[in-house]
Parts: structure tokens; C-alpha cells; sequence
């Protein structure tokens, strides 16, 4: 069973007093993981500090827009914003959208991620977080992140500060960041960047960023400052300055796939086999995390219709020893390299949805 408890705090600067506070299920372990479904226990996980060394995945999207009932404007980082988080933070594919912090330092979804703590698997939209002139450490996703590990996110919204200024980290020590992404816009006065404002001994790997970049000192349209690692990441070159961390792209490299060297792709096995990223076909968009796209439209991003149905019926019964064999459409969860009743029922379900 969830935990519950009674507790008067103060969260985002809204005192909240002799509230239940529990979450939908779970019981924090790596293999029972705390279920996150709505704004309610995401609240409750930011107000329970003792909690921050345990293990929670998102089961649905979670709209935090302060114009909705109940709904506010943070004043803090929304989770670890006077703590630090050592847990593990699994998205599940899911997202958060519309929160809005404005504050001092240490801003993001997390303030301070600290050694063990993990976020992987989640996305970020249409957020804004903005810091003080005065203060620092800035991020749509972390403030701080020291050690933490960042995986499989990504960022689009707009984020402003002073220093240490990123779309997803503000500053990066000795943390490790991979296959994430970030659009929108991050401004500042000094160690600004598209994805991250400062990384110091720690690595950047399969990443990229459009987002637009302004700012005055050690700006850049990937990171702003760098005395670690990053490999095999990219910037849109109109987007921010080029200060030689990560490589520019123009607009149609960005939509070529043979542009991210040492990426795994979707259909290809040459880098990896968990197809964590996917492109529609070469020319139409830049790429995007797997589990973005709807799993039954073959030839994104134009929704699932009769041509998808033609190339998953071309595909029917075959499996990996056959011509007409497509790993695009063995779609059931978990795929059992076969092509049958099981992908069909999941096609189903999609049948005429869009992207």
C-alpha cells in the first residue's frame, strides 16, 4: 500500500495544513515504485522529503497549469527544492505540462539531484521557469544536478536566469546526461546554453538542442561552458552561438539521420538495439524519443490510416527469418518477434488516431 501521512507544509510558497497526502500505489521499491498519476501525488512526493530516496514512475501525463482549480505558481523548484533527491524518477513515457516557477536559485522540476538519484523517460512541455537576476542554477528539468543521472528526457518550454543557465540542467557536476533533447528558448547573463548552462566533469552523450539562446558570457547553442565530456551531440547552428561544444547542424541536417553519428535508431542495429530514438523519413522533422511517436503509425507523422494497415498486413505472420519481416510492426508488449493476432489487437487500438 501507498504511504499516507498527515503534515502541514509549505510548497511553492502555498502552505498546505493537515492534508492527506499518499500516492496511487506502490511502495517505493525498484520492482513496486511509487505510482505518480496526478498533480495530487506529485505534490505529495515534493512535501515528503523522506521520501527522496525512493523509486516512482508517472502512469499518466500530469498537467500542472496554475489556471486550473487548485493549480499555482511556484516559487521553488517543484521536487528537492531545500533537499536533494537520490531517488529514482522513471517518466514511463509520460510528460508534465503548463508549470510555471518563478523564484531565486536551484529552479527546474528538481532542484538538486544528488549521487543515485535518476530521472529518465519523461518529457517536459509548454513550462516556464525564470530565476532572479541575482541568483543561479537554472533549468526546465534540474537546477543542480551533482552525480545524478538524466536519461531519455526532454524540454521545451522557456527558461531565464543568471547563471548556470540551461533548457534542461542548469548546471551539470559530474553527472551524466544521454539521449536527451531540448527546444524553446533559455536566457541569461553568463554560462548559458540550449540544453545545458555549465558541465564540469561530467558527460553529455546522444543529445541535441534548438532552442534559441541568448545571453552575454560563455553562451553556447549547446552548453555554455564545458571542462567534462560530450560526444555525439548536436545544435540547430541558427539557434545559439558555436563555441565549439557539441557540432552545428543547419535545418536539413537536423532532419537527416545520417547527421547523428553513434545514435539508436529506430530500424537500425548498427548502434544498439533499444531503438531509443525515431525519425519519420529523412527531410520532415528532427529526432524525436520513441516513445513520442504512436507506435502504430508507420510512416509518421500523419496519424495511423489504411497505409499503415498495408504495411502491417505485408508484414502478417512473418517473423525474423522472413523477407517481408518489419520490427516496426511487432508492436505487442513485449514484442516476441512475430508478427500475429497480438500486433493486430494493439493496431487496433490505434486505428485513426493522430500523432
Amino acid at each position: 500500500m501507498a504511504r499516507v501521512f498527515f503534515a502541514a507544509i509549505i510548497v511553492g510558497g502555498l502552505v498546505l495544513s493537515s492534508i492527506c497526502f499518499g500516492y496511487s500505489g506502490g511502495s517505493g521499491t525498484a520492482e513496486d515504485p511509487y505510482q505518480i498519476a496526478d498533480a495530487n501525488d506529485l505534490l505529495a512526493l515534493a512535501a515528503d522529503t523522506s521520501n527522496y530516496d525512493k523509486c516512482f514512475i508517472l502512469t499518466a501525463d500530469i498537467d500542472l497549469d496554475p489556471n486550473l482549480p487548485g493549480g499555482q505558481v511556484f516559487t521553488t523548484a517543484i521536487i528537492a527544492s531545500g533537499d536533494v533527491f537520490t531517488g529514482t524518477f522513471d517518466g514511463n513515457s509520460h510528460k508534465i505540462t503548463n508549470f510555471t516557477i518563478n523564484g531565486n536559485d536551484y529552479l527546474g522540476l528538481f532542484g538538486y539531484i544528488y549521487p543515485g538519484g535518476a530521472v529518465k523517460n519523461l518529457g517536459l512541455e509548454d513550462f516556464a521557469v525564470s530565476g532572479s537576476s541575482d541568483f543561479y542554477m537554472v533549468g526546465g528539468l534540474v537546477g543542480y544536478n551533482w552525480y545524478g543521472s538524466i536519461s531519455n528526457c526532454y524540454s521545451t518550454g522557456a527558461v531565464s536566469g543568471s547563471d548556470y543557465v540551461g533548457t534542461l540542467v542548469g548546471y551539470n557536476y559530474g553527472g551524466s546526461i544521454s539521449d536527451c533533447y531540448s527546444t524553446g528558448s533559455v536566457s541569461g547573463s553568463q554560462l548559458v546554453g540550449g540544453l545545458v548552462g555549465q558541465n564540469e566533469y561530467g558527460s553529455i552523450s546522444n543529445c541535441y538542442s534548438t532552442s534559441a539562446v541568448s545571453g552575454y558570457d560563455a553562451v553556447g547553442g549547446l552548453v555554455g561552458e564545458n571542462y567534462g565530456s560530450i560526444s555525439n551531440c548536436y545544435f540547430l547552428i541558427t539557434s545559439g552561438p558555436d563555441n565549439d561544444y557539441g557540432e552545428p547542424l543547419t535545418d536539413e541536417q537536423m532532419k537527416q539521420q545520417a547527421s547523428f553519428t553513434g545514435w539508436d535508431f529506430v530500424g537500425e542495429t548498427a548502434n544498439g538495439t533499444e531503438d531509443i530514438w525515431r525519425m519519420c523519413i529523412d527531410g520532415v522533422n528532427y529526432p524525436l524519443l520513441w516513445w513520442q511517436f504512436n507506435t502504430a503509425d508507420f510512416t509518421c507523422p500523419d496519424g495511423v490510416d489504411f497505409i499503415d494497415f498495408a504495411i502491417f498486413a505485408n508484414a502478417w505472420l512473418s517473423d525474423p527469418t522472413q523477407v517481408n519481416w518489419n520490427p516496426r510492426c511487432d508492436i505487442a508488449e513485449p514484442p516476441d518477434s512475430v508478427i500475429d493476432i497480438l500486433d493486430l489487437a494493439i493496431f487496433a487500438q490505434h486505428w485513426l488516431e493522430q500523432d
